[in-house]
């Protein structure tokens, strides 16, 4: 029997079950706003003429509004990722909730709108923590399992392009890292892969626009 504190990581999190009218696929870009690597991942997405949904950091947030800015005026999304980044399996309800409406509150400082997306650290969490994440009104957003791209551990440009290539398809919500390390491997990877998919006829939209398209159906 599942319980409520049951650990879980890497559910599935994607629309390739829906009969799409249109072939959307999501971008997702997790641990940032980094000012190494940020921009120039949305100079990429300007010139694709393609749209992301960032899962921001509080204490970047705070360290770099000009970016968080940035991304809500040029049409990318922002989802919270809480403040410090922490396994939210290890926290009570009270510390989740202060590391999701600290987050809140400062993204909303900056952007004057209310987030509406919320990925956990790690993909990691309980039962309990998706029950209290949907009380404080979020989405609860993961990947798609074949697109765990895992560029944290820098495995080269052309397996991370492959990768994405191989498994991408209508309806994917892809996972990559434009924070927490050394992200010139995924800067370069969505260089390349991007336009190909573009080229293939996909669409990059953020995660919200393709659950409006699930929450239509």
């Amino acid at each position: 029997m599942i319980t409520k504190n049951k650990r879980v990581e890497g559910v599935v999190f994607d629309f390739r079950s829906l009969d799409l009218v249109e072939p959307y696929a999501c971008l997702t870009l997790d641990d940032g706003p980094d000012s190494r690597h940020t921009l120039t991942i949305l100079e990429l997405l300007r010139q694709n003429n393609s749209k992301a949904t960032f899962f921001v950091v509080g204490e970047f947030v705070i360290k770099h509004p000009e970016i968080i800015k940035q991304m809500a005026e040029e049409g990318h999304e922002i989802g919270n990722h809480t403040f410090a980044h922490p396994d939210l399996r290890y926290l009570t309800p009270e510390q989740i909730k202060y590391e999701v409406e600290k987050t809140e509150h400062h993204i909303f400082e900056i952007t004057g709108k209310k987030t509406v997306l919320f990925r956990p650290p790690y993909g990691k969490y309980t039962l309990e923590t998706v029950d209290i994440i949907k009380k404080l009104g979020y989405e609860f957003v993961v990947w798609s399992h074949n697109l765990y791209v895992r560029d944290w551990e820098l495995p080269g440009v052309d397996i991370l392009v492959q990768r994405i290539m191989n498994n991408t398809v209508k309806g994917s919500v892809i996972l990559l890292h434009d924070g927490g390390g050394h992200r010139n491997e995924t800067i370069e990877t969505i260089r390349i892969a991007v336009p190909q998919l573009i080229e293939q006829g996909l669409r990059f939209v953020t995660v919200s626009e393709m659950l409006n398209k699930r929450n239509t159906r």
